[in-house]
């Protein structure tokens, strides 16, 4: 469906906006009528072919890792298997996030990154340990409060108190929308 003739300069090629595959602008055109998944939406590349395959994933992840930056920006979305597609073979990436259980993934049909969802067990870590945390700082501020604690205790006590919620709260979000946190 795609020439594969030579892109000489930026006046004559773009990049899809579906598949990131490299297409001259006189050539993208939309896949015939009944095309399945193997066919890309936006420009009509075969992706039964490995070697589009290979320059779009490799064109995708590049864009993914120039416009991604840890806490800045939309993270990627969250799935078991690909949120674009629903394939479920992928590569593995190193995660991008501060915390993280398990490599991200980029699927191997569309280029989609993603990342799995947290695992029960890390989400039931989360809600415990912030569960004690919390509850050492309650008691912390109930001493202080008490009379028996300084300044430093009540600050020592809020922070903790603080640091066990936010913990429990993600806890609490991981169990009630695995894919969505």
């Amino acid at each position: 469906m795609v020439c594969r003739g030579r892109i000489d300069s930026a006046d004559e090629g773009r990049y899809c906006d579906e598949c990131d595959y490299p297409v001259h602008k006189d050539c993208a055109r939309e896949p015939p009528p009944g095309a399945d998944g193997d066919v890309c939406p936006g420009c009509g590349a075969d992706f039964r072919k490995p070697a589009r395959r290979k320059v779009a994933r490799r064109a995708r992840r590049d864009a993914d890792d120039r416009d991604h930056r840890p806490g800045r920006g939309p993270p990627y979305p969250v799935g078991k298997v690909c949120p674009e597609c629903g394939h479920d073979k992928y590569e593995k990436r190193r995660p991008k996030g501060w915390v993280a259980f398990t490599d991200d993934r980029i699927c191997t049909r569309c280029g989609t990154r993603y990342t799995p969802p947290t695992p029960v067990w890390a989400a039931l870590v989360f809600l415990f340990g912030g569960l004690l945390v919390a509850g050492v700082g309650a008691v912390f501020l109930l001493v202080s409060l008490l009379g028996r604690g300084g300044v430093i205790n009540v600050g020592l006590a809020v922070v903790l108190v603080g640091m066990g919620g936010v913990a429990m709260f993600h806890g609490v979000r991981c169990l009630a929308g695995p894919g969505r946190a």
